[in-house]
């Protein structure tokens, strides 16, 4: 099925060649053709990395390029002027280009829909483009298609004459990548664009900006935040509240707006955020202050699921419980954030789940006894292997309990919000009082690790050494406790 998109000429090809000293300036100059004819100028940057894909793509190199830019700066806005630009140029001596992606949605719908609103401001080949099979653009004998490259797509067949283009190469799977995407640029020689950001070291766009800069250094281009910061003062604006809110080592920052590939693990925490936690201006609380908001965060120890702890059978601490009581203070809001004051801590070890035949409470029953003294406004508690039981017991006698069964994509998002927290020192406990929940919280801050998977989650792990994280692990539950984004509540 063929279609032609529904835009009109914005101006006749015949009164394009009337002036052909500009026609020819523009099929040179990517700058000039955008400016003159379409009323987009491009930034530097922009005007680069295009010149340098059309260099390739004339030459049919058959290189693989890398350009990574700062989140929301050039890369699809670069692609779709290579690929409006193939259109018009390639009309008569044909030739196809391969544009993919990790999703399809919202991804590659994405960049179709910025090649139609670019095709539909470019004189070249506007109200002559068509579309066929609805992931099909064509203008004469020049197409693109545009292809999934998530793990179930079918892609065979489909070949690069001009150039196989991989947006956000650093997510795509390097299997799926070599296996199905890299051969179709083989038969042609074509080059091969790969843009993104940073991410874990291991991921398809780091491996080959690493071979390129032992082989081919010029292969590569970046621009991170602070060109952009220069070029652009909105941009600026925005980076700025990126840093409020994430911290300038929060690895989401350092990723996608430094361009610093980070380690496939490394310490969760900096020194500056154990101090913060641990340098704080409360004692421990024994009980509720009138008019204060809590929460409570639980976790059960004996999970390995997702970033879970699991102990040696041996360990005599195996059935850990950590059981944080929180206060929630709007009135020190930084950012949209509240202030979390830890302000008492239970920290149950080998102790049984439920009341033994002697009568003696088990976890749930003195948990069940600590909510209705402090009286929390959301209680957020484990609900995976041992805490299911818990959480069960605890949500049917108690108001507002969260069983919280975390999946990878959830505890990374906690993880990611926790550093959020702890760079903005919106996280403290009470003063060292010679608590042992006090002297394990300081040891796990200090050495609980966190590793990235999937190039960009992220979940904790214990040091190489041994020793448990759980008490950590439960701080992360706070992003639970409050609405999303931070903002005052209403209980």
């Amino acid at each position: 099925m063929e279609e032609r998109l529904s835009v009109e000429p914005s101006e006749s090809m015949e009164a394009l060649t009337d002036n052909e000293e500009k026609v020819l300036h523009a099929i040179e100059d990517p700058a000039y053709h955008r400016s003159e004819f379409m009323k987009m100028p491009m930034y530097w940057p922009q005007v680069e990395a295009v010149k340098l894909v059309e260099k390739h793509m004339a030459e049919k190199s058959g290189k693989v390029l890398t350009i990574r830019s700062s989140r929301q700066t050039m890369k699809n806005e670069c692609s779709a002027t290579i690929h409006c630009r193939a259109l018009a140029l390639y009309r008569e001596a044909g030739g196809s280009i391969v544009r993919t992606a990790p999703t399809h949605k919202p991804q590659i719908v994405n960049s179709k829909r910025r090649l139609e609103k670019l095709a539909a401001a470019d004189p070249f080949i506007a109200g002559r483009l068509k579309r066929r099979e609805g992931y099909i653009y064509l203008n004469g004998k020049a197409e693109i298609q545009f292809l999934s490259a998530q793990d179930r797509s079918n892609v065979e067949g489909a070949t690069a004459s001009l150039l196989l283009d991989i947006d956000e190469a650093h997510k795509v799977d390097k299997g799926k990548f070599e296996e199905a995407f890299g051969p179709m640029a083989a038969w042609s020689s074509c080059p091969i664009v790969m843009w993104g950001v940073a991410a874990d070291q291991q991921d398809l766009l780091y491996e080959y900006r690493k071979y390129n800069e032992e082989q081919e250094p010029e292969l590569n281009l970046q621009y991170d935040c602070d060109i952009w910061c220069e070029l652009r003062p909105q941009y600026a604006v925005h980076v700025e509240e990126r840093v409020k809110k994430l911290g300038r080592n929060h690895p989401i920052f350092q990723t996608q707006y430094r361009l610093l590939d980070i380690e496939t693990m490394s310490g969760l925490l900096t020194q500056q955020n154990v101090d913060s936690i641990l340098s704080s201006n409360h004692e421990r609380m024994h009980n509720p202050r009138d008019g204060a908001h809590y929460v409570v965060v639980i976790d059960i120890g004996g999970e390995d699921d997702d970033g879970e702890v699991t102990y040696n059978k041996g360990d005599a601490r195996h059935d850990a419980t950590i059981v944080w009581v929180v206060e929630v203070d709007y009135e020190k809001m930084y950012y949209d954030y509240p202030e979390f004051r830890i302000v008492h801590g239970f920290y149950w070890v080998g102790k049984q789940l439920g009341a033994d035949t002697t009568g003696e409470k088990g976890q749930q029953e003195l948990i069940l006894d600590l909510l209705n003294h402090w009286k929390p406004k959301k209680v957020v508690v484990d609900a995976r292997g041992l805490g299911e039981q818990i959480a069960a017991y605890i949500a049917k006698r108690y108001a507002n309990v969260e069983a919280y069964k975390a999946t990878g994509d959830s505890v990374s998002e906690d993880c990611y919000t926790f550093l959020a927290l702890a760079n903005n020192d919106r996280v403290s406990i009470f003063r060292d009082d010679g608590g042992e929940d006090y002297r394990e919280l300081s040891r796990e801050l200090k050495h609980t690790k966190y590793e990235i998977f999937q190039h960009d989650k992220m979940r904790l792990k214990k040091p190489a050494g041994g020793g448990h994280i759980d008490m950590v692990k439960a701080l992360t539950y706070l992003s639970h406790c409050v609405s999303k984004p931070f903002v005052r509540r209403t209980w």
